[in-house]
């Protein structure tokens, strides 16, 4: 696959503004060369390899398999496994009902179509992402009650806080700011900017609700119902926490990338936004 959509973003492009080749072999390898390799009009190459062929729901398969071989070992799941399961298919289902989110992600909007997406997608993820499962089955492990309900209640805490946040965004970006956030009118500094080819373009950003506490409100989120997910496994060993210390490095690293991008984007706007929200993850903290 790689050496084929290498060779077609050389060769056959599906536009000349999507044909972004540093001019260097590895580089151009590694990183890709086109952004939205396609084949017809409607297949979008690279979001049916990170939702369909080689993305999220490889996380399912992975764990239900793990689940299976516990079962077959033990004779029967432990409510630990069965909790790690269930939370990380809640996870899958929620991308797929709200996929349309997906598309204004930095992979999909800034990431080429390369080795580094490929990997990423088909190996890296299926495996980080399935490491509490694959623990669970080494090492079984019985929550007590208190401890189910307490990760439970984490969990659906940082999910409410993602969803909640990507719907604020969402209706905000519709009705363009013409809309109601916490019983409020919508508040959001109107920006404009300048395309590459001279086009002049505005857009909003949003300063109501969560938005209005931390500038990357769906970023906690997700680190929140991550470390949930993780306690399944207990604190005995950080293998199973791996995936919450690569989530956290990864959304830091996005917090600070994204705002590079909006402040060469919107200048001295991106500055007024800050002034107006100065947290950029945690309050207080950072």
């Amino acid at each position: 696959m790689l050496i084929i959509f290498h060779l077609k973003g050389y060769c056959w492009p599906d536009s000349p503004e999507d044909n972004v080749s540093a001019g260097y072999f590895w580089t151009d390898l590694l990183n890709g060369i086109e952004f939205h390799p396609r084949f017809g009009k409607l297949w979008d190459i690279k979001h049916f390899h990170s939702s369909r062929a080689g993305g999220v729901i490889i996380w399912n398969v992975v764990d239900i398999s793990f689940a299976a071989a516990q079962y077959y070992s033990l004779g029967y799941m432990t409510n630990s496994m069965v909790l790690a399961v269930l939370l990380r298919l809640l996870v899958v289902l929620d991308f797929f009902a709200n996929e349309k989110w997906f598309i204004g992600t930095l992979d999909i909007a800034y990431e080429h179509f390369g080795f580094y997406y490929i990997y990423g997608y088909s190996a890296f993820m299926p495996v980080i992402y399935t490491l509490q499962a694959q623990y669970l089955y080494r090492h079984p492990k019985s929550l007590h009650t208190q401890e189910v309900v307490f990760i439970v209640l984490v969990w659906t805490a940082g999910w409410i806080l993602t969803l909640w946040a990507n719907y604020h965004k969402d209706i905000a970006r519709e009705s363009q700011g013409q809309c109601t956030i916490w019983g409020s009118k919508a508040k959001y500094i109107e920006c404009s900017y300048t395309l590459a080819c001279g086009k002049a373009q505005s857009s909003k950003l949003l300063y109501s609700g969560w938005w209005g506490v931390v500038r990357h409100a769906n970023y906690l989120g997700n680190i929140i119902f991550t470390c949930a997910l993780c306690a399944t496994c207990g604190f005995d060993s950080i293998y199973p926490w791996t995936e919450a210390i690569f989530v956290i490095g990864v959304m830091m690293h996005r917090c600070l990338r994204d705002e590079k991008k909006c402040r060469t984007k919107y200048g001295t706007q991106w500055e007024d936004y800050c002034k107006k929200v100065p947290w950029r993850l945690i309050p207080g903290v950072f």
